[in-house]
């Protein structure tokens, strides 16, 4: 049955009610708030085939892998890196819930059995074994939706390389042509084992340029650890 992530709206009967933007009607269907206020985001599930603008389908069922595109959207939508390879819904919806991102309350494990489900209409999506240990993750993200800036900053990005990087129109570009252009997430700290990852709107024209992502770098950027995307190269 497809999961949706949808805004969060004024119930039409209950004055102090909310509800998923879409949900209507007593036919069957499933809630989890990422937020308890009009205008957040919820996961929504249900049978029918939902067709607005502001709801996202995000897979069918939940054996299902998430698309790029998908996770892509839902990443903006979210403002958070979402973690892992080949995502299916259950190992979706199991990342959202259990890694801890700040931004809203996680699943718990039960205090009988010390197992974490998470159930949608009473089906198991998400579950993980008695022993297995749920880690907190350090997660900065940035999804750059915010007003043009040059250079990169907002209080968590440092220059790091030639002029740095920018805003133009909610994405993040090169200042200058012809040198390396580079900034560092500078408003954290990190554990040893981490990983990186970006999603590429539009690639370079020149041969010989590229965006990249580095996950280890010494304070001026001088040494680092980093993959680039040549245009040349596919």
């Amino acid at each position: 049955m497809p999961l949706y992530i949808a805004p969060v709206v004024q119930h039409p009967i209950r004055p102090n009610g909310i509800m998923a933007k879409g949900q209507f009607g007593n036919g069957p269907h499933s809630t989890i708030y990422l937020g308890n206020d009009i205008g957040t985001l919820c996961l929504y599930w249900t049978p029918r085939t939902i067709v607005d603008a502001e709801i996202q389908k995000l897979v069918e069922d939940k054996g299902d892998t998430i698309p790029g595109a998908v996770r892509g959207a839902l990443a903006n939508r979210l403002g958070i890196v979402i973690l892992g390879g080949q995502l299916t819904g259950g190992d979706l919806l199991g990342n959202l819930m259990t890694l801890d991102r700040g931004k809203w309350d996680l699943a718990r494990p039960s205090r009988v059995t010390g197992k974490l489900e998470v159930r949608i209409n009473n089906e198991i999506w998400y579950s993980n074994p008695r022993d297995k240990k749920r880690i907190p993750v350090m997660d900065p993200s940035d999804n750059f939706n915010r007003a043009d800036e040059s250079p990169l900053g907002n209080g968590d990005w440092t220059t790091v390389g030639g002029e740095g990087l920018r805003i133009v129109s909610n994405q993040c570009v090169r200042i200058s042509d012809n040198t390396d252009n580079a900034s560092r997430f500078s408003n954290a700290t990190f554990d040893d084992d981490q990983f990186g990852e970006i999603l590429v709107v539009t690639r370079e024209t020149g041969s010989e340029a590229g965006p990249g992502v580095g996950t280890r770098a010494d304070t001026g950027g001088a040494i680092s650890y980093y993959a680039v995307l040549f245009n040349a190269i596919d």
